[in-house]
């Protein structure tokens, strides 16, 4: 079996762990175990012990340690892939279904919860009772079909987040104003790479109700339909986008960790055990 072609990193990301596993001690034991079979328990090692009741799941290839199809993580490691895996300020569930897609160590599952549940940000971040109704949509057979979007201020500069209803796929850029020009130059630059979707909603800003909005829609064939006056905070899918998109610009801007790379972390997050992420 060829191993590190089903591994969801790249060959560079896996030779970085190659070194730290050879100065790992403790997990060189059990990778010896692994190759040439396995002592009896009271000539186990505490870390061989916590291997044990998985070790039919192990394999060693290439000089690396997986459980699986799934990497095993040195110790001097585990600071810097948490701080991976929770890359763009991802709750505990996202971020375990991150990490159990392709890395593994004893303890993770718990290791990942404290990190989120004494992460600053994700403590300040917590969601609030919707105070205004949201309406229900119709649902998207196909991707980019129907997408979601909204104007926000960031640090005095305004941005326009985008969702994709079918996949949950997630995007951000910054423009110079709220101006309808600004706002078409960048649907035009998501529609060439995406395709144009047959429903965009949004709400009601004066951007989106302008003769030049309008006259765009109209070119480029597609519906605009815009949340309901009596609720302007109906637009509950872009809103919601727009919440994750400020979380991640707020780490970015506080840590000088990279927006581009925390948006691609998002997007490759499993939804669930049978969905996959917006990016597939």
């Amino acid at each position: 079996m060829e191993v590190l072609a089903i591994v969801p990193m790249s060959q560079s990301t896996l030779e970085e762990f190659k070194e730290p596993l050879q100065h790992d001690y403790s997990l060189q034991d059990v990778l010896q175990a692994t190759m040439n079979g396995w002592p009896n328990d009271n000539k186990m090692t505490e870390t061989m012990k916590l291997f044990s009741p998985i070790r039919d799941e192990l394999v060693v290839y290439e000089g690396l340690l997986f459980r699986s199809d799934k990497i095993v993580i040195p110790k001097t490691w585990h600071k810097s892939v948490l701080e991976r895996v929770h890359d763009g300020q991802l709750g505990i569930s996202s971020c375990l279904k991150r990490a159990r897609e392709s890395i593994y160590w004893p303890g993770m599952s718990e290791d990942i919860k404290r990190l989120v549940l004494s992460c600053p940000i994700c403590e300040s971040k917590q969601k609030k009772p919707p105070s205004e109704p949201l309406m229900m949509k119709e649902v998207p057979k196909l991707p980019w079909e129907r997408v979601a979007i909204d104007l926000f201020d960031f640090n005095g500069k305004t941005n326009i987040a985008i969702v994709e209803s079918y996949s949950g796929f997630i995007d951000n850029s910054e423009l110079r104003n709220a101006s309808s020009s600004e706002v078409i130059a960048a649907l035009k630059r998501w529609f060439s790479t995406h395709g144009i979707q047959r429903i965009l909603e949004s709400d009601n800003g004066a951007c989106f109700v302008a003769r030049e909005f309008q006259d765009f829609k109209r070119k480029w064939g597609f519906d605009h339909v815009t949340s309901s006056p009596r609720y302007p905070k109906s637009n509950g899918l872009a809103e919601r986008a727009v919440q994750v998109v400020k979380n991640i610009l707020k780490k970015c801007t506080e840590d000088g960790s990279d927006v581009q790379l925390a948006l691609l972390n998002l997007r490759n997050v499993p939804r669930d055990g049978e969905l996959g992420s917006p990016t597939q």
